[in-house]
C-alpha cells in the first residue's frame, strides 16, 4: 500500500495543510476584531502561575439570634437567623491581614500576633533612594511565589546580606575577632540578618539606653553598616541553650554554639547607619547623652548616655564618621533591603517609635481632610519597616469607647484592612496572580465645549488611570476602552478586546489612551478608532454603555471573568426607554456594571440604576484625583474573583414547624410560596469578602397550643369523675397521671430548622460544583413554655447586619424625598434612624466590661464581636450625622455632593463592598486581596511626564 506518510495514499493532504496555513496567513488585518484567546495551559492570567489542582470552596456557616428559643403561648413565634458566606483571603495565611504589598519578611510581635499598621492606607511613597527602588523592584517578585514562614529568611534577603554585606577580608584584620566570635557564638537568633551583613566591628561597650523616663542597660556594638544593641538572657535553660536546627539566619548554613559557661545573648534592636541624619552630643546636669537623629524628623531620637566624657567624644566621632561616609557616597550596594524584620523590643513597647528606630525603620504619618466626610483623619501614612508597628489614627467617632486599643491585640470578628507598605515606584511591577479577565472601561472625556483648564486636568487623571490599569493587567487579561464626549455629535471611540500581553495590541491599546482629549487627530490621520456616527446624535451615558455591550454581546469566545467600568461626569439625565434597553441588553450580556461617578457635577440616576440592576457597585470619586485608586480597588476586585454563579439554596427540614418569610441583606433570592425552599443567586464571590443574609423564620405552635386545648376540654369532669368526687375518693383521680403530657411540656427538644447547600463555578480550576460536599445544617434548641421570661442577648453579628441593613434602606428612603423636594420628611427618616442606632449602641455597649487602664484585659468571643459591632454602627452615625449636617446647612448644594454620598454608603452597607477605605463605612468592608493591593501599587505609580 506504500508509507503513510506517501502523498498517494492520501492525495490532497499536504496541499491541504499548506493552503490552510497559508489562509491563515492571509487573512486580511481587521481593527475591529477581538484577540483570540490562548487556550493553552493555565486560565490564570500570569506568567508564573500553574493550574489550579484544587477547588476553591466557600465558608458558610448559619447561627440563630439567641442559643436557645423559649415557646410561647401564641400561634406562631418569629425567628431570626443569618448566614455567612465568606471565601477568606489568600493574603497571609493567618486570620490577621498581612501587609498589603507581598511580604516574605513580616514578623510576629511579643504577644505573637502580627504586626499590622491599622486601617488607613498609604498614600504617599516612602522616602527612599532610587538606587533602593531598583532593588525592591528587582527582588520583590516573582508574586506568584508563596508566603514564607513568619520566621523564616528570605532567600533575596540572604543574598544580599551574604554578597553585598559581606566583609570577610576586613573582619580578619580588625582587633575585634575574638569579641565578634563571642557575639556569634552567643546569639542565636539574629533575626533574618547573620553577623556577615554588618560589616567590621568598630566600638562595643556597656551602656544605658533612654527613652522618655525609661532607662534600660544593653551591650551596644557599633558595627560599619549598623549599630546593634544586646542583652544578655537572665535565665538559662535548655531551650535556650539549644539551636533551632531550622534556623537559616546563621552564619555559613550552621547553628550558633554557645560557649559553655557565658550567657545566650538576645538582639533586641538594629540601627542602620544610613538613617542616621546627624550625633549630637546632648549631655546636661548629672548626664553625658548622645542623642542620635533620623532621617526622618517624625521618630524619636535614639539617646545613648555614658559615665564618662572621653567615651562619649569617642563615640560620636566614630558614628559621625560613619555617617558622613554614606552620605558622601551612597553606593547602591549599601541601600540593600533595609525593610528587614525588625527585632521587637520588650522593654521600649513593641508599639513605640523606639521600637521602630531600633528595627531600622522610618514611618511618616500626616493628617489631612477626609475627601468625603470632610473631618480630620490620618488619611497618608508610609512606613518602610516590614517589621514595625505604626500606632494606630484616631478616626473622628461620636462615642469612642476606647475599644480600638483593647482589641489592637485580640482577634477580631470582622478582618482589618492593613496599610500598603510602600517601596518605591510600582510601575515595573509584575501583575498580581488572578483569573484571565475581559474588562470593559467606559470613560467620559471632556467635550470641546469645556474649559481648557479643567479639561486638561481630567484628561491628565484619564490617562494616568488607564496608563496603570493597562500596566497592571497579566498576560491573558483583555481590555475594551470606549471614551465619549457627551452632547449632540459627541465623539466615540473604542477598541475591541485587545490582549495587552502582546505587542501590537498593547501599542495600539498605548495609542489609543495617547490620543484621549486629541482634538485635531494625529497629524491629519484618521482615527482608526472613531465610531462613525451621525453628527446630529446626542451622546451620552446610554450611548456609550451601548456601545460597550456591543463589544461584549459579539465576543466570539471570552474569559472566565468580565467586567464593565463606567466613569461617567454627565450632568445630562437619560430617557426612560432608552435606558430600559440598555438594561435589557446589560442583563443579558450577564455582566456587572460598575458606575464610578466623576466630580460633583454628574447625574447619579442613570448610575444607580444600571449598577443596581447588573448586581455592579457605585462609587462616588468626589476628589478628581481619587480616581486612579478608586478604579484600581474595583479592578483589584475583579481579579480576586475566587466562585462565580453561585447560588445558595435552603430547605426548611421540619416542615411542620417551621416557614421562611423573608431573606434580606443578600442578592436576588425566590421563596417558595409554603416557606419551605429558598434560591438565593450570590452571583460572584472574591478572596476576602464576605456576605451576610438574614433569613427571618416563623415557628408554628399549633402542636403546644393543641395539646393545651385538649388538656382543656379534659379539665370539665364527666360524670364518673363528678361521682368520685362526690364520695370523697378525689384523691383516687387519675387525671394526673398522664405523664406524657407532662414529660413532653417539660422536654427541652433540639430540632432541625433548615439546611443550606449550593453551587458554583471556579474560574481558577474551571469546573462547575453542583452541590457542596454535605450541606450546612442549623438546629435551634426549643425550652418549653416558662411563667418567667429570661433575658436573652441577640447575637451582635444580626445585630450588627439589622443596622447596617436598617440604615441603607432609611438613607435610601431619604433621598429619594430629597429628589421630591420633601426635605422636612427626609430629616425626619434620617433623625429617627440616627435614634434608633444610638438606642442599640448604648445597649449593646453596656453588655462590655470596661477595659484595663494598661489595657492588657483579655476578650472573650462576644465581646470582639460586640466590639465589631459598635465601630460599624459608629461609622453608620458619622455618615448619618454628616447626611442630616448637610442638608440642613445647604438644601441645594445637598443634591450636588452628599446625595452622591449618600447613594454611595448606603449600597456599601447592603452589598457589604467597598473599593477604597477613604471613609469609615468604606475601610469597613474594603477586604478584598487585591483590591487592597491593587490600590496600593496605584499609590506608588509614578505617572508618565
Amino acid at each position: 500500500m506504500g508509507a503513510r506518510s506517501d502523498p498517494g495514499v492520501y492525495p490532497g493532504r499536504d496541499n491541504a495543510s499548506r493552503s490552510a496555513r497559508r489562509g491563515v496567513e492571509e487573512r486580511p488585518y481587521d481593527p475591529t476584531a477581538d484577540d483570540t484567546l490562548d487556550n493553552n495551559g493555565s486560565v490564570r492570567s500570569h506568567p508564573g502561575a500553574e493550574q489550579n489542582q484544587y477547588i476553591v470552596s466557600p465558608s458558610i456557616q448559619v447561627k440563630p439570634e439567641f442559643t436557645s428559643l423559649t415557646r410561647t403561648n401564641e400561634p406562631t413565634q418569629p425567628l431570626t437567623c443569618i448566614v455567612i458566606i465568606e471565601l477568606p483571603g489568600k493574603r497571609v495565611p493567618s486570620h490577621v491581614p498581612g501587609p498589603a504589598m507581598p511580604e516574605p519578611y513580616h514578623h510576629r510581635n511579643n504577644n505573637g500576633h502580627d504586626s499590622f499598621n491599622g486601617r488607613t492606607v498609604s498614600r504617599q511613597a516612602s522616602i527612599i533612594s532610587e538606587s533602593h527602588q531598583s532593588n525592591h523592584q528587582q527582588s520583590n517578585h516573582p508574586q506568584s511565589s508563596s508566603y514564607q514562614d513568619q520566621y523564616s529568611t528570605s532567600p533575596v534577603d540572604t543574598e544580599f546580606s551574604s554578597n553585598v554585606h559581606g566583609y570577610p577580608d576586613q573582619e580578619k584584620d580588625t582587633p575585634f575577632v575574638a569579641i565578634v566570635e563571642d557575639l556569634r557564638s552567643r546569639i542565636i537568633d539574629w533575626k533574618g540578618h547573620p553577623l556577615s551583613g554588618l560589616g567590621p566591628l568598630r566600638m562595643y561597650n556597656l551602656l544605658c539606653v533612654r527613652r522618655d523616663s525609661l532607662v534600660r542597660e544593653f551591650y551596644v556594638y557599633l558595627f560599619k553598616e549598623a549599630l546593634i544593641c544586646v542583652v544578655e538572657e537572665k535565665k538559662r535553660s535548655l531551650g535556650r541553650l539549644l539551636s533551632n536546627a531550622s534556623d537559616k539566619d546563621a552564619d555559613d548554613g550552621l547553628a550558633p554554639v554557645v560557649v559553655q559557661g557565658k550567657g545566650v545573648l538576645r538582639l533586641k534592636g538594629r540601627i542602620y547607619v544610613r538613617h542616621i541624619k546627624q550625633v549630637t552630643a546632648t549631655s546636661s546636669a548629672g548626664e553625658m547623652s548622645l542623642t542620635i537623629d533620623m532621617e526622618d524628623e517624625k521618630l524619636d531620637s535614639f539617646i545613648l548616655i555614658f559615665n564618662d566624657k572621653g567615651m562619649l567624644e569617642i563615640w560620636r566621632q566614630e558614628i559621625q564618621s560613619l555617617v558622613n561616609m554614606f552620605h558622601g557616597q551612597k553606593p547602591k550596594t549599601q541601600e540593600s533591603l533595609d525593610y528587614e524584620r525588625g527585632p521587637s523590643l520588650e522593654e521600649f513597647g513593641g508599639n513605640s517609635k523606639a521600637a521602630r528606630i531600633l528595627s531600622g525603620s522610618t514611618a511618616t504619618t500626616t493628617s489631612t481632610a477626609d475627601s468625603l466626610l470632610n473631618s480630620a483623619r490620618s488619611t497618608r501614612s508610609s512606613s518602610t519597616s516590614h517589621g514595625s508597628v505604626v500606632p494606630r489614627q484616631n478616626s473622628t467617632k461620636l462615642q469612642p469607647l476606647g475599644e480600638d486599643d483593647e482589641c489592637s491585640n485580640y482577634e477580631t470578628a470582622l478582618p482589618l484592612v492593613t496599610p500598603h507598605l510602600s517601596m518605591g515606584p510600582s510601575n515595573s511591577l509584575s501583575p498580581l496572580p488572578h483569573s484571565a479577565l475581559d474588562l470593559i472601561l467606559v470613560i467620559s472625556v471632556p467635550p470641546p465645549s469645556a474649559t481648557p483648564s479643567t479639561a486638561g486636568l481630567k484628561v491628565r487623571v484619564i490617562k494616568t488611570t488607564l496608563d496603570f490599569i493597562l500596566a497592571s493587567l497579566g498576560q491573558k487579561d483583555r481590555l475594551s476602552l470606549v471614551t465619549f464626549e457627551v452632547g449632540p455629535g459627541g465623539k466615540v471611540r473604542k477598541t475591541p478586546f485587545l490582549c495587552p500581553g502582546r505587542a501590537q495590541s498593547r501599542g495600539r491599546l498605548t495609542k489609543f489612551i495617547d490620543e484621549i482629549g486629541d482634538r485635531e487627530g494625529v497629524h491629519g490621520v484618521e482615527d482608526e478608532f472613531l465610531v462613525k456616527g451621525s453628527k446630529d446624535e446626542k451622546t451620552d451615558v446610554v450611548t456609550a454603555v451601548n456601545h460597550g455591550l456591543d463589544n461584549v454581546l459579539q465576543r466570539k469566545n471570552r474569559n472566565p471573568i468580565s467586567g464593565m467600568l463606567l466613569v461617567s461626569d454627565a450632568a445630562d439625565s437619560t430617557r426612560r426607554a432608552q435606558m430600559d434597553l440598555v438594561l435589557a441588553r446589560a442583563e443579558a450580556a450577564n455582566v456587572a456594571i460598575h458606575s464610578f461617578g466623576y466630580g460633583r457635577s454628574h447625574d447619579p440616576a442613570s448610575l444607580w440604576l444600571m449598577s443596581n440592576h447588573t448586581s455592579g457597585t457605585y462609587t462616588f470619586v468626589k476628589d478628581w484625583y481619587d480616581l486612579r485608586d478608586c478604579i484600581a480597588g474595583c479592578v483589584g476586585g475583579l481579579m480576586s474573583i475566587g466562585l462565580m454563579n453561585m447560588k445558595l439554596h435552603m430547605k426548611i427540614v421540619d416542615g411542620n414547624r417551621f416557614r421562611i418569610r423573608k431573606v434580606s441583606g443578600g442578592p436576588s433570592s425566590i421563596v417558595s410560596s409554603d416557606g419551605h425552599d429558598v434560591d438565593v443567586d450570590i452571583g460572584e464571590l472574591r478572596y476576602g469578602e464576605r456576605k451576610e443574609m438574614l433569613i427571618e423564620l416563623e415557628l408554628d405552635n399549633s402542636d403546644l397550643t393543641e395539646r393545651n386545648y385538649h388538656r382543656g376540654l379534659h379539665s370539665s369532669p364527666n360524670a364518673t369523675d363528678q361521682f368520685v368526687q362526690s364520695m370523697g375518693l378525689d384523691s383516687l383521680s387519675m387525671g394526673d397521671a398522664d405523664l406524657v403530657d407532662g414529660m413532653m411540656d417539660h422536654m427541652i427538644d433540639e430540632v432541625p430548622v433548615f439546611e443550606v447547600g449550593g453551587s458554583f463555578f471556579d474560574p481558577a480550576a474551571g469546573k462547575q460544583i453542583s452541590r457542596l460536599a454535605h450541606p450546612v445544617l442549623l438546629t435551634v434548641t426549643l425550652l418549653p413554655p416558662s411563667p418567667r421570661s429570661q433575658a436573652t442577648t441577640s447575637d451582635p453579628v444580626i445585630v450588627r447586619r439589622r443596622m447596617e441593613l436598617l440604615a441603607s434602606d432609611m438613607i435610601t428612603r431619604a433621598l429619594v424625598l430629597v429628589s421630591r423636594k420633601n426635605f422636612p420628611q427626609a430629616l425626619k427618616i434620617m433623625g429617627e434612624t440616627k435614634r434608633i442606632l444610638h438606642t442599640v449602641l448604648q445597649t449593646i455597649s453596656r453588655s462590655l466590661p470596661a477595659p484595663n487602664a494598661n489595657g492588657t484585659m483579655a476578650r472573650n468571643r462576644k465581646e470582639i464581636l460586640t466590639l465589631s459591632a459598635v465601630r460599624a454602627m459608629q461609622g453608620i452615625l458619622q455618615d448619618l450625622q454628616l447626611l442630616t449636617e448637610a442638608l440642613e446647612e445647604n438644601k441645594e448644594l445637598f443634591a450636588h455632593d452628599q446625595r452622591n454620598f449618600g447613594a454611595q454608603q448606603a449600597m456599601i452597607l447592603r452589598d457589604q463592598k467597598s473599593w477604597s477605605g477613604r471613609s469609615a463605612t468604606e475601610r469597613l468592608f474594603w477586604t478584598t486581596d487585591h483590591s487592597i493591593e491593587l490600590v496600593g501599587r496605584s499609590t506608588d505609580w509614578i505617572a508618565r511626564d
